[in-house]
């Protein structure tokens, strides 16, 4: 996320997909929360401490078009390694 105000967003696929992973950098000096959500899956959250790279795994089963990324700590988190497939 870039700019302080900004907590979350939103990305699309072309046809629908299955979000598998992503890593998340938190730039912070404090914990930031991640959630990840998309239509037909359980919401995903985990925290993220300072300074500190993880690999979100979703566990997600269906697949959809639109998923939201939300970050706690705004402009200090940042995003990378997408994995997807067709479900």
């Amino acid at each position: 996320f870039n700019g302080a105000g900004q907590t979350s967003a939103g990305f699309s696929f072309v046809t629908p997909r299955r979000l598998i992973s992503l890593k998340a950098f938190n730039g912070g000096t404090v914990a930031s929360t991640i959630t990840l959500s998309c239509a037909g899956n359980t919401t995903k959250t985990m925290s993220v401490a300072a300074d500190q790279l993880v690999t979100i795994t979703t566990g997600w089963t269906a697949t959809c078009t639109t998923a939201t990324v939300g970050s706690t700590n705004g402009w200090n988190t940042n995003f990378d390694d997408l994995v997807h497939d067709g479900g």
